[in-house]
């Protein structure tokens, strides 16, 4: 009934409980013309039950779907190809999501995409409870963090094969070494870059200095160490990359640091070369309207 009598809807905001009837939900996907969805699981253990439901409702939106969010989502076993359907999507973001797996980024990469946003908000904590409750051996925990890092650099290095890919939003907690380094090693058509986690200046040089990718809007890293600010280190590496690529025109940083003395040279070197030096909510603004 709800389906019938709404009508022309384009966006749709939807928050999937136990109790919800996913019937009507999956009908207004399948009626309406909708270009954005927002769907959030209200806890993972509800993923099986229904998102086969939901994908099979959302490939009714091949022709007008260009914005797609999930959220608390486990991916574990999904098969994520009926994107690769979505002719019109631009869009595709994963907000706390866990089981991304090598597998499913393959499927988006080898197909033609026209996707040019991508947004991965990656959650692991749960994985090490579960391990802490099962197993109760460091041994083991490592293990499996040893197992979740080299999972998670093979879906980046395949993310950065969509050519499509023009702007690239990673929000991480772990790893981070690893995922920059991927970056550098691997991103080649992304414009937009933004990096929403801590990492080591070392790593960040290795990312600046190996990047093949043209970047015309950065947002950089903090600095993994809470003590010891290498911020103008940061700079300074970007100012390299800038020498090289001639690209960049807009850096975000944070927003405090924009003011700071002991960078008001660097700032100024880096705009010289081109590039504003702007708070970061800024630029993150433009990459996320």
């Amino acid at each position: 009934m709800l389906s019938i009598i709404c009508n022309n809807i384009i966006e749709y905001n939807i928050i999937i409980e136990e109790s919800n009837g996913i019937n009507p939900l999956s009908d207004i996907i399948k009626l309406q013309p909708l270009e954005k969805i927002f769907i959030e699981f209200s806890y993972s253990n509800i993923t099986k039950k229904f998102i086969p439901k939901i994908i099979k409702a959302l490939e009714f939106r091949s022709k007008t779907l260009k914005k797609l969010v999930f959220k608390y989502l486990n991916l574990q076993s999904i098969e994520l190809s009926f994107i690769t359907k979505l002719e019109c999507l631009k869009h595709l973001d994963f907000q706390y999501c866990n089981g991304l797996e090598q597998k499913n980024c393959k499927t988006l990469s080898k197909k033609k995409s026209q996707i040019n946003y991508f947004s991965l908000w990656y959650n692991y904590d749960y994985v090490y409870d579960d391990v802490k409750i099962i197993n109760g051996t460091k041994t083991m925990i490592d293990y499996v963090a040893e197992e979740l890092r080299d999972s998670v650099t093979s879906v980046i290095s395949l993310i950065c094969e969509l050519s499509s890919l023009k702007i690239l939003n990673i929000q991480a907690n772990n790893y981070t070494h690893s995922i920059i380094r991927i970056l550098g090693d691997c991103l080649r058509s992304v414009e937009s870059l933004y990096l929403s986690f801590c990492v080591d200046l070392i790593s960040f040089e290795y990312f600046t200095i190996n990047c093949k990718a043209n970047l015309k809007n950065l947002i950089i890293p903090q600095d993994i160490s809470y003590f010891d600010n290498n911020t103008k280190g940061f700079l300074e590496c970007v100012s390299n990359y800038q020498k090289v690529h001639n690209s960049l025109k807009k850096l975000g940083v944070r927003d405090r640091e924009i003011g700071n003395e002991e960078l008001k040279i660097i700032i100024k070197y880096l705009m010289n070369q081109g590039v504003n030096v702007v708070p970061e909510t800024s630029i993150a603004i433009e990459m996320f309207l």
